[in-house]
């Protein structure tokens, strides 16, 4: 069985498991769109694989630190995962908000279908170098 990978972390097994993880997708109500492609094994011949992938949005978020009323833009493809990891101490993948105190809240998001367009806004918001503006967007 080959692996796809969905997002970092959650790996989609190709196979007779894609039906069961489709139809708990399907429960769940998150879109499953059906991708087809072309594998071949070790001695075996070349045969049409089907996998599911979800569609996931990613996420522009402003965090708002409790104690000092400072806020960080970033963007994300799990926001609960960023969330913990920018209040967690022993995460050192997060300088701004280990340097500068929290607990920090999640004060306003935004979605995007793609990496790129999220990336996009995030250097907009963050080019105005304005506390109004971001203040502007949390209160719209």
């Amino acid at each position: 069985m080959s692996l796809v990978r969905v997002r970092p972390g959650e790996p989609t097994l190709t196979g007779t498991r894609n039906k069961e993880l489709a139809e708990s997708r399907r429960r769940s109500g998150l879109t499953t769109p059906l991708i087809a492609g072309f594998e071949s094994g070790p001695g075996s011949q070349p045969h049409i694989i089907f996998r599911n992938l979800t569609v996931l949005p990613y996420i522009v978020y402003i965090l708002k630190s409790e104690t000092t009323s400072q806020y960080y833009i970033g963007h994300t493809d799990n926001m609960d995962r960023r969330l913990s990891q920018h209040n967690n101490p022993d995460y050192h993948g997060t300088r701004h908000t280990k340097r500068n105190r929290g607990p920090w809240s999640c004060v306003y998001t935004e979605k995007y279908n793609s990496r790129s367009e999220a990336m996009k806004r995030e250097k907009e918001i963050k080019a105005k170098k304005s506390r109004k503006y971001i203040e502007f967007l949390i209160n719209n």
